[in-house]
């Protein structure tokens, strides 16, 4: 069966995809000057895309084994691979695989929710493959979409506790502590030190305040 983009035209991810057929191999930094070029699209967004694109195995192993990579790839229809010299291929899966289907199977919905958590942001739906992930694309969106800059002067730094802060505009704690885990969207700073029960929580008071839907997608 030939390989074909899976990707909607018009999306980054697409734009990825079709570089990637078109080439016989390709750099991530190829591919990210790909899409900032066709889609004018700040170069930190296009990493996001290309992570999800990049994602899915032939083979992987541990915890983490899930060959179709991010839920948000196509990943039961290609899978991507990486050689020596740094350049990217994808393949078609011959046969493709169910959507359900991994190696190794993993325990259940347990298991899946260790790996990430699907959320729905405004308009947009994706799935988090880490706290960091989740709390840079939740706030890639806002930064997108205009929510940052109309905020009222005040809710930034925005606080978790009397010292602590879940996003600022520079990676320090009220009480001088530089954060944990600090993830950057554009001038902004998350702290991504917690698990996704607290993450999910507080970034949905946070864009409770920008006019915002945050929910975990069952």
């Amino acid at each position: 069966m030939p390989l074909t983009n899976p990707y909607r035209d018009g999306s980054s991810y697409h734009a990825i995809f079709q570089a990637l057929m078109e080439a016989a191999g390709l750099t991530e930094e190829q591919l990210r000057h790909t899409v900032c070029r066709s889609l004018h699209k700040a170069e930190y967004l296009a990493g996001n895309d290309l992570s999800v694109v990049l994602s899915p195995r032939r083979e992987l192993h541990g915890r983490m084994a899930d060959v179709r990579g991010s839920y948000a790839a196509q990943g039961h229809l290609y899978y991507a691979e990486q050689d020596a010299a740094g350049l990217w291929r994808v393949f078609a899966r011959q046969p493709h695989l169910s959507r359900r289907e991994r190696e190794p199977a993993g325990n259940g919905p347990a298991a899946l929710r260790q790996r990430g958590c699907d959320v729905v942001v405004g308009d947009c739906r994706f799935h988090a493959r880490s706290v960091p992930d989740l709390c840079e694309r939740t706030v890639s969106y806002l930064l997108e979409n205009g929510h940052l800059s109309r905020l009222v002067e005040g809710v930034l730094p925005f606080p978790r506790g009397k010292k602590r802060y879940l996003i600022a505009c520079e990676p320090r704690h009220g009480d001088g502590d530089d954060f944990t885990s600090p993830v950057r969207v554009g001038t902004y700073y998350v702290e991504a030190h917690r698990d996704y029960k607290n993450a999910c929580s507080q970034l949905a008071e946070f864009l409770a305040v920008c006019g915002v839907e945050f929910r975990v997608s069952e």
